[in-house]
């Protein structure tokens, strides 16, 4: 699940909370990453940038043990300032857990206007709260 939260000037953070759906425990450790896919599922430029941003805090990764039901999350921020002719406009979310392979695809939509396309991250951590700095 991705929520948007409340930014500062093109700065727009979310938080992205992942449920353990499974019956056993699973283990985190570390950042997730990115991807961006357009409404007819084709990849985007994009790139993923670890460590803190203006929005929120990034203690770096720790281990965290997410029960059957429980949630592990982050928060993420992308611009939408900056040079119009950047801009692409995203559909779908691909979220990587750490150390994983299989991605979840999540349908949000999102204008990216930066030369870069970059969502930066912070790591993981338990509950469903992120790390945002209001």
């Amino acid at each position: 699940m991705i929520k948007q939260l409340s930014g500062a000037a093109s700065h727009r953070p979310v938080t992205v909370v992942l449920t353990n759906t499974s019956q056993t425990p699973c283990t985190l450790n570390g950042y997730p990453g990115f991807g961006l896919l357009d409404a007819n599922r084709h990849a985007l430029p994009a790139q993923t940038r670890r460590g803190a941003a203006p929005l929120y805090v990034d203690n770096g990764p720790i281990t965290i043990t997410v029960m059957p039901g429980q949630h592990a999350s982050t928060t993420a921020e992308y611009t939408t300032g900056g040079n119009p002719g950047t801009c692409q406009r995203a559909a779908y979310v691909e979220i990587t857990p750490p150390n994983e392979r299989d991605f979840l695809l999540v349908g949000y939509g999102l204008t990216m206007c930066d030369a870069t396309h970059t969502i930066s991250t912070a790591a993981l951590v338990g509950g469903n709260a992120g790390t945002f700095k209001p």
